[in-house]
């Protein structure tokens, strides 16, 4: 049954987000070690920081929090990620069918109707019961959701921290590699129909005796532009080349900095994959049925072309790519 009591959508928001538990061998076998200082829920009313160039600015400011700087829980939990430093990722991915708008005549921004928010939710009633949730009363709730969230499992007392510099968008997994500089880079996918690849690479240089805590803080944000003669480049998104008025900006509404620099739409990027083994990465691209009939919801033409080449694609693929220099940093590669 669909939710229909305050009771049922407390439940409800109890039930996403991510569990940590701590597991022990005893006797042979493996179990749950239900007494763990370690073990806790993450839910869709836990406080998180908001971190990088996007943490106070408007777009983030709420009744509830008019700082911007202290979102409230994580929901839509699709893939994951791993540091080199021991800690965990958890991607935001389909934030957008939680929100709704007790107003049916409520106009929905530009930017909302980008990221796939409606009136109507997917019959959670999240907005019915905790106004948090209605768009009407709170339209930049949703602002604060669709982030890389980075969560210390060994510190039981430690918030979830969201990544905005790693871009707003429906993130299935994060990849991550260290570059021959020590630069951590991180390799996303936007998974939606003619949605787009991209790719962080941190300010700071890894040291396995340093300081990680804010590696994934401060960085430089690129989106994946594939030619078909099998080369490609990464293109940052900045104020100059996306014309937008400041990196905060381009770090909420990602998907409309993707599309100022024309990069190239892809077939519902989902999960990405390093080699342990050689410089090389991975995308499978889902499906598109769209893809060279209907541009995207921002309006990107979508036609058949290099690593997307089939009409009405209903079957997917693998994409593959190397790095120029043999190193994760390079902004070329070939595919």
């Amino acid at each position: 049954d669909l939710p229909k009591t305050a009771d049922d959508i407390q439940k409800g928001k109890a039930a996403v987000g991510l569990s940590i538990v701590e597991i022990s061998q005893r006797n042979g076998r493996w179990s749950i070690l239900k007494d763990s200082e370690y073990n806790r829920r993450i839910t869709a009313d836990t406080t998180t920081e908001m971190t990088g160039p996007a943490r106070g600015h408007d777009l983030l400011k709420t009744s509830a929090d008019p700082e911007g700087t202290n979102p409230i829980g994580t929901c839509s939990n699709c893939g994951s990620g791993r540091t080199p430093w021991g800690t965990y990722l958890t991607c935001e991915e389909h934030f957008n069918r939680y929100f709704s708008s007790k107003n049916p005549s409520y106009q929905l921004s530009e930017a909302m109707k980008r990221y796939g928010i409606q009136t109507n939710d997917r019959g959670y009633n999240w907005g019915k019961y905790d106004e948090r949730f209605d768009i009407s009363k709170h339209p930049n709730e949703p602002n604060r959701f669709g982030y890389v969230v980075e969560v210390d499992a060994l510190d039981p007392n430690s918030i979830p921290k969201k990544r905005s510099a790693l871009g707003r968008f429906k993130h299935e997994n994060a990849a991550v590699a260290v570059g021959r500089t020590g630069h951590v880079v991180v390799y996303m996918g936007d998974d939606e129909g003619g949605e787009f690849l991209y790719r962080f690479v941190s300010e700071g240089r890894y040291s396995p005796s340093g300081d990680t805590s804010s590696l994934l803080e401060n960085g430089r944000l690129y989106v994946a532009q594939f030619h078909d003669n099998m080369r490609g480049e990464w293109i940052e998104l900045n104020p100059k080349t996306t014309g937008m008025r400041s990196q905060a900006e381009i770090c909420i509404l990602t998907r409309q900095a993707a599309s100022a620099v024309k990069a190239t739409t892809m077939d519902r990027p989902e999960w990405v994959a390093i080699n342990p083994n050689k410089v090389e990465a991975y995308c499978c691209l889902t499906n598109n049925k769209n893809r060279g009939k209907m541009p995207n919801a921002g309006g990107d033409e979508a036609p058949a072309n290099g690593p997307n080449p089939r009409v009405g694609n209903m079957y997917g693929q693998i994409v593959r790519w190397t790095p120029a220099n043999c190193d994760h940093t390079s902004d070329d590669f070939t595919w």
